[in-house]
């Protein structure tokens, strides 16, 4: 009888010392013991509960405010079966009648097999669930923030669209009135201004695509195709670019590897993927398709160029930042492909990402399944 009385006061005594609340229970479900960090907790004193059932008198509601019977209390049916319960988020009732946020455990305590009560150890979460809450309200700032800014973005770009197409006309049929008598330093000044212009307009219609993407007025439609024809389309459009660079392309997607996603916009995927690959190859190097054998319901675009600078491959996909380089042989680029296609994946639930060294680069597209 003395070492369990010694037992007792030593647990007793750890307890109340013990920053987390601490609550025992008998095996009728009244308490027996409650630590002070409990009772500061709960706003109740051990004696005003001691011998009283302490579900009716702190767990009686749930988190989401509706009653909860102590024949349905999940951790008196967890106890009964000599169970431990665990639970992240739930609420016990102040001596107040407010609610307090805890986490908590509850563990039945066992002599010979049978259960004679059970010990809970809680925690208020309260400042936990503000900060998420907080977290959260802010997130979701940011979101409409940027929702607002694309809409923006959008507006600005196709006003601005028509007056520079109108502007590359004019310019065009300047060129072809005068002829002969324009002399060939006027005649490159003009084509010069064409070619910017019409580098303007293709940055505003990739400002236009990511804009109607994130906005939503461009939805996937998703259906079952065969990627392997859609890398033969699309390598098909730059045989001749490729040619003049002497670059290789090549197709080593299986001939049995579907994917489901919608047709056109993953064309345009596999469009600015190679687009970019050839852009940065030289004389010699080449440009394949194909699908990783470790990486499931993935394709990847891997070159043999002259890599991406490995400061520069965590803002390849994002349009906050310029990452738009000369290609090997002096193509321009708008910056806006990469950040493009990114929001192409993420609209179907996939994920891109690089992989590049001095030896070339690879890009990862992993789709979800059907």
């Amino acid at each position: 009888m003395g070492a369990h009385r010694e037992k007792y006061w030593f647990f007793r005594n750890v307890a109340e010392v013990l920053g987390e609340g601490i609550i025992v229970l008998d095996e009728q479900g009244n308490l027996t013991f409650m630590n002070p960090e409990a009772e500061r907790l709960l706003g109740w004193t051990e004696p005003e509960l001691l011998g009283k059932n302490l579900h009716r008198a702190i767990h009686h509601t749930r988190a989401d405010g509706t009653p909860c019977p102590l024949e349905e209390c999940p951790v008196n049916k967890k106890i009964a079966a000599g169970d431990t319960y665990r639970v992240d988020e739930e609420v016990f009732s102040r001596k107040d009648g407010t609610l307090l946020p805890v986490s908590f455990v509850s563990t039945p305590l066992l002599e010979a097999g049978w259960v004679t009560g059970s010990v809970s150890v809680f925690r208020d979460i309260s400042a936990e669930k503000k900060a998420k809450a907080e977290i959260l309200e802010s997130r979701e700032r940011a979101e409409n923030a940027t929702k607002l800014k694309d809409r923006f973005l959008s507006l600005a770009a196709h006003d601005l669209r028509s007056p520079l197409v109108s502007l590359i006309g004019f310019l065009r049929w300047i060129e072809r009135d005068a002829g002969n008598s324009m002399d060939a330093r006027h005649r490159e000044m003009l084509k010069r201004a064409e070619t910017n212009t019409e580098h303007l307009v293709d940055m505003i219609d990739g400002l236009l695509d990511i804009g109607r993407l994130t906005t939503g007025e461009i939805q996937p439609v998703n259906s079952r195709f065969s990627v392997r024809s859609a890398a033969a389309l699309v390598l098909e459009k730059f045989r001749h670019s490729a040619g003049e660079k002497r670059v290789a392309l090549a197709n080593d997607v299986p001939e049995d590897f579907d994917i489901f996603a919608d047709y056109g916009l993953f064309l345009s995927v596999l469009y600015n993927l190679v687009s970019n690959a050839v852009k940065f190859t030289r004389p010699g190097d080449s440009v394949t398709v194909y699908s990783p054998a470790e990486l499931a319901n993935t394709i990847a675009v891997r070159d043999t160029g002259v890599g991406v600078p490995q400061g520069l491959l965590p803002r390849l996909f994002t349009r906050e930042h310029k990452t738009s380089r000369p290609g090997t042989a002096g193509e321009k680029g708008n910056g806006l492909g990469l950040p493009f296609t990114h929001e192409i994946v993420k609209s179907h639930g996939g994920s891109l990402w690089a992989e590049s060294d001095k030896g070339g680069s690879t890009f990862y597209v992993a789709l979800p399944r059907e």
